[in-house]
């Protein structure tokens, strides 16, 4: 791109200062997209875990 005056200047760092904000953005929200799947496959193991018999009898589930 060639630069012919301060105009172009300056649209062209705002549009690359934009371009490394929406790329940010989209981090934080992978990331955080991230930690919520974490969160529920933790919680997903937990419900799939038997219940604890400390007893040792025998249950029968419906």
């Amino acid at each position: 791109m060639q630069v012919s005056s301060s105009f172009d200047v300056a649209t062209l760092t705002t549009t690359q200062s934009q371009q490394k904000v929406k790329e940010q953005v989209q981090v934080s929200l992978l990331k955080k997209m991230m930690q919520q799947t974490q969160q529920m496959m933790q919680e997903l193991q937990k419900s799939l875990k038997p219940p604890k018999n400390d007893q040792g009898s025998i249950s029968i589930y419906a």
